[in-house]
């Protein structure tokens, strides 16, 4: 086998234009390699965009919900504070047949926990990132709302049936329960409309809560009149 000597470099001018030659390839080779990069984020922020914008819209039908039943909470509320001041006169009231409220759908973050554990949020654009931080960390704010709401319901349901069975020590922890509901509903259906308008800045439209969907049916319960009549299985369905 025949073997060849490398090939003397002649002079500066040639030795520049075959280094210039090799920093070309290796500029062309690391442009190459960097586009396949960008190419492989680009797909991931789409299908991880796709997701995140999936569960905002579930998340956005609890929202438009508690905006659209705040009203028929605070007359729930009122209605339930006036039995209990009922109940501290001494007077009897009517039965009660369910005092609380059907509140919706769970919050989630699944899509937000998954895409951020891979780490496809730090490629997002910063104003996109940072729209999606904003509802996001106010949604932790609004679970914990949501828990301490469903607690302070659970008193309140104590006036199911017949209220005249309770006593001075019920009536003083109906009456903190009735301040703390108006109050977390105040923050709830407040903050809801700051999440909605959130959702929107991000693109991703919410539909208000209809007739023949989950949420339109609990929006119906929510805002129904008080039933004043004696369940006769209080423990199935009110």
């Amino acid at each position: 086998m025949e073997i060849h000597k490398p090939k003397a470099v002649h002079g500066w001018r040639e030795l520049l234009t075959e280094i210039g030659i090799i920093v070309i390839g290796v500029l062309i080779a690391l442009a190459a390699e960097q586009l396949v990069e960008w190419g492989r984020w680009h797909e991931k922020i789409g299908i991880g965009r796709d997701a995140i914008h999936k569960e905002i819209a579930t998340n956005g039908t609890y929202y438009a919900f508690r905006v659209t039943t705040a009203p028929c909470i605070v007359r729930r509320l009122n209605q339930l504070a006036a039995v209990t001041e009922q109940l501290a006169l001494h007077r009897r009231p009517e039965p009660i047949r369910f005092a609380g409220l059907h509140i919706g759908n769970l919050i989630i973050d699944n899509a937000w926990q998954a895409e951020r554990a891979e780490q496809t949020l730090t490629h997002f654009p910063r104003a996109e990132l940072d729209r999606l931080s904003q509802f996001y960390a106010q949604q932790e704010d609004i679970r914990l709302w949501v828990e301490r709401e469903e607690e302070t319901w659970a008193t309140l349901r104590m006036l199911e049936g017949d209220p005249g069975r309770l006593g001075p020590a019920d009536i003083s922890a109906l009456r903190n329960a009735l301040q703390q509901a108006r109050n977390l509903n105040f923050l709830l259906a407040l903050n809801s409309k700051v999440e909605l308008d959130q959702a929107q800045s991000l693109g991703v439209a919410i539909p208000l809560p209809r007739a023949d969907d989950l949420n339109g049916l609990d929006v119906k319960r929510a805002c129904a009149p008080l039933d004043r009549t004696l369940n006769p299985d209080p423990m199935g369905t009110p």
